[in-house]
């Protein structure tokens, strides 16, 4: 799949695009593609949210000063997405159904939208994930919600429900991405362990046989150098970072994850492509909660610091910083 390919075909609801690219395209040689792709996604975010994070920073957001655009965005059956379809596009290039994760549409579209491929329906499609592995290139996935909600799940997994999460952490376990930090312990193991999976499946040994470390706590990802990762700190979601301190100081940052992520995917001969997503902006805009919006975008603000100053250092990588769709109707 073509890193062109998926920018131009992945708008869903009337969402801020933030693209930059440290490279001219001679400095990436003749076809003019980066070594490295790290893909930055705000759930729930829209251009009052970002107004908002830089009045109370006081300053521009760490990406602002890069080419910045704005795209018109809608799933194939609903011109409002969910964060399922809308992910979806951004990991496929594809517009697919209402809470589908990285599957064809159904064919019940809305009138008036532009009529979805009919060969893709209910097909499984592949992800740029995917593609970058077949490839050869390093892998990695960062988040504060559970690894298998709607937006990490369209990277590593194919449903027709982004509630299906027990069969979703399956596919990501096999999927054989080399980082996984964020939440769900629970959809790994079994009632029995202290888990949630209904076939009492312990996903944990898999992960050991594969050669996988299981991380549970900020001071392990700390000392944490080489090698794949499941990093799991939450039996459900994360914390959020207004929260962090006090209620889970043994949970990682966003930006510290990120941080990490770069740090052992960069090792990689033949590049890495890193999705990380600021997962409860989305979840603080449902609840009107600016306090907690203004948490978690600062702190997606310092982790794309740390992506952007990686790409300075590096000068052969993509970052990208995008929002799914809008939520609250903040004003």
């Amino acid at each position: 799949m073509k890193v062109n390919r998926l920018i131009y075909r992945s708008g869903l609801t009337c969402l801020l695009v933030l693209f930059f690219c440290l490279l001219s395209f001679k400095a990436l040689g003749a076809e003019g593609r980066p070594k490295n792709i790290i893909l930055m996604i705000v759930d729930g975010c829209g251009a009052e949210q970002y107004t908002l994070a830089r009045w109370v920073k006081g300053a521009a957001l760490s990406f602002e000063a890069h080419l910045t655009g704005a795209v018109r965005t809608f799933n194939t059956d609903s011109v409002v997405t969910d964060s399922a379809p809308a992910a979806s596009a951004h990991a496929t290039g594809v517009r697919t159904s209402d809470k589908f994760i990285s599957m064809g549409p159904h064919g019940k579209e809305t009138p008036g939208l532009p009529a979805s491929p009919p060969d893709l329906r209910l097909k499984p499609m592949a992800t740029i994930l995917e593609g970058a592995r077949l490839k050869g290139m390093a892998s990695g996935i960062v988040c504060t919600s559970r690894v298998t909600h709607a937006t990490p799940a369209a990277f590593m997994a194919h449903t027709t429900s982004r509630d299906m999460e027990d069969m979703i952490m399956e596919q990501a376990v096999y999927q054989g991405v080399d980082i996984v930090l964020g939440g769900g312990m629970r959809h790994l193991l079994p009632k029995a362990k202290g888990g949630s999976r209904a076939d009492g499946e312990d996903l944990s040994a898999v992960l050991a046989g594969r050669g996988y470390s299981i991380i549970n706590t900020k001071s392990d990802l700390d000392t944490f150098r080489q090698g794949k990762a499941f990093g799991l700190f939450a039996g459900s979601h994360m914390e959020a970072e207004l929260d962090r301190p006090v209620f889970a100081p043994d949970q990682p940052t966003l930006a510290e994850m990120t941080e990490k992520a770069i740090e052992i995917l960069s090792s990689s001969p033949n590049g890495f492509f890193l999705m990380v997503e600021a997962s409860e902006v989305d979840w603080a805009c449902h609840a009107n909660d600016p306090a907690h919006l203004i948490g978690d975008l600062l702190m997606l603000d310092k982790a794309a610091d740390i992506a952007l100053k990686f790409a300075e250092r590096d000068g052969n990588t993509l970052l990208i910083v995008v929002s799914d769709h809008n939520t609250g109707g903040m004003s």
